[in-house]
């Protein structure tokens, strides 16, 4: 998954509307977003779930609850457009 990360420290929570990549993940963030049916954050290859869907209440945003200890992420330079 390619993501926008804001800020510093560990990846808490995923925005819908940070999501870059795959297409499929970022078409959510157009979708009617509701808690308790929303899919879970899932590994694409060993179908792991890393992340719950939450309502972020300080924005009202639409967001996954990370599980850090189920995935790696590392830091890409930007790409230039």
């Amino acid at each position: 998954m390619s993501y926008q990360k804001d800020g510093p420290g560990p990846l808490l929570r995923c925005y819908l509307d940070r999501i870059h990549y795959p297409e499929a993940l970022k078409a959510r963030q157009y979708l009617e977003f509701e808690k308790q049916s929303a899919p879970k954050l899932e590994c694409e290859h060993c179908g792991i779930v890393i992340g719950n869907p939450i309502v972020y209440e300080k924005e009202n945003r639409p967001a996954y609850h990370m599980r850090p200890s189920f995935f790696i992420h590392k830091k890409m330079k930007a790409l230039k457009k």
